[in-house]
């Protein structure tokens, strides 16, 4: 692996790092915003219920955006 190699790979992680840390609590706070106000659910409720699909889609999707961002 070249010098040039890793320094693609070292900024794409770097990319990809950045999106998750950006998309993740994004995402989480749009997931708990919806389910409390459009569904009527009280607080506890709707942090309960968004965990793990907020920590999904906050992961995937700032993930993918790391990458197009990464990739010239």
């Amino acid at each position: 692996m070249t010098a040039h190699e890793q320094d693609d790979d070292a900024r794409l992680g770097r990319a990809v790092a950045r999106g998750i840390l950006f998309g993740l609590p994004i995402a989480y706070v749009l997931l708990v915003l919806g389910l409390w106000l459009l569904f009527d659910r009280d607080l506890t409720t709707a942090l309960q219920t968004s965990a793990l699909p907020g920590l999904l889609l906050g992961v995937f999707f700032g993930g993918f955006f790391g990458v197009t961002r990464a990739t010239d």
